[in-house]
């Protein structure tokens, strides 16, 4: 199911068209869920961040020395051979691994 979309910015008459996907999306927006978190948990949640930090300009660092040496981009599957076991030495999750790093 496609849905035309008129714009006034489209001055060359391509069509433009919204997948049903997208339309879920404006028609079913995200929810935000608000919470407080005790004091008492912060110190955790600063380790996990700083892991979660550490992983990301790691992988961030790898694919710009990747990029400049070769001209090839990292795919997901480059990235998880040299992520992979990292998450029992940051103290994360094995997803949390695989989102970040991609």
């Amino acid at each position: 199911m496609h849905i035309k979309v008129h714009s006034a910015q489209n001055r060359n008459n391509t069509k433009k068209y919204l997948t049903t996907k997208a339309i879920a999306i404006i028609i079913n927006p995200m929810k935000t869920l608000k919470l407080r978190i005790k004091d008492k948990h912060t110190n955790q949640l600063d380790e996990l961040a700083g892991s979660v930090n550490f992983l990301w300009n790691y992988v961030n660092d790898l694919s710009f020395k990747h990029l400049q040496r070769t001209g090839h981009f990292f795919s997901a599957y480059d990235i998880a051979a040299y992520t992979k076991g990292s998450g029992e030495f940051l103290n994360l999750q094995s997803l949390t691994v695989g989102i970040t790093a991609v």
